[in-house]
């Protein structure tokens, strides 16, 4: 078993990303839960670095793979380190999320959140409502790949998805008030969806022609009244 494993080797052997060419990121997570006190290190000898020299880091133990591996899972979750911290250690704390994960399981269509079959995703729920003890028994892993490399710095998966839903909800409106021909409510609807969105800017630009339209025709119309 290896016995000095740096930072960046543990997500490597544990997820297969080079952190320094894939995701920088994530090395900075790891390091923010050393920084928490969830991850135990060693330090000796030293190292070159640009600006100086610096004592090399290692896992305390090879048994903190365990703890690498379970809380950049959870951190897939809750961006929060130390809300992972406390779901480690409270009982109460693990069930929450595991009934706020459950939740949350309807709503996971992001092809971007890359999710393997669902039944990975069911046994972490399960897993999640028991007594494990988190520091020696690794959570099922539901990820083909982690959702940190593409969600970004700031934000968890459960975030991410009832973002995501409140973005459907707002765009089934905004059809149906174009079904309608509701413009003024569809503008309204389609203001706070982000271009970002696939067909958001050609339906805002179609709602800014039609009220444009109407405009002009009732200016024609206002016209016609005052011969």
């Amino acid at each position: 078993m290896h016995t000095e494993i740096t930072m960046p080797y543990a997500v490597e052997l544990l997820f297969g990303i080079k952190v320094s060419k894939e995701s920088p990121f994530l090395k900075d997570k790891v390091n923010s839960f050393v920084r928490n006190g969830l991850i135990k290190t060693r330090k000796e000898g030293f190292k070159e670095e640009g600006d100086g020299r610096r004592q090399k880091v290692y896992l305390a133990s090879p048994e903190q793979l365990h703890v690498v591996y379970n809380a950049l899972i959870l951190n897939a979750f809750y961006h929060d380190t130390n809300q992972v911290k406390n779901i480690f250690n409270d009982a109460s704390a693990r069930k929450i999320a595991a009934s706020e994960i459950e939740s949350a399981m309807g709503l996971v269509s992001n092809v971007a959140i890359k999710l393997s079959q669902s039944a990975r995703l069911t046994e972490l729920v399960n897993v999640l409502k028991t007594d494990i003890d988190l520091y020696s028994i690794r959570l099922p892993n539901p990820f083909k790949q982690l959702p940190q490399l593409s969600l970004g710095k700031n934000t968890g998966l459960l975030q991410a998805l009832l973002v995501q839903a409140s973005t459907l909800s707002t765009l089934d409106s905004a059809i149906g008030a174009l079904m309608r021909k509701d413009w003024l409510a569809a503008k309204q609807l389609t203001e706070s969806l982000s271009n970002d969105v696939p067909g958001i800017l050609e339906m805002k630009e179609l709602i800014e022609k039609e009220i444009k339209s109407a405009q002009d025709f009732d200016d024609t119309l206002d016209i016609m009244r005052n011969f």
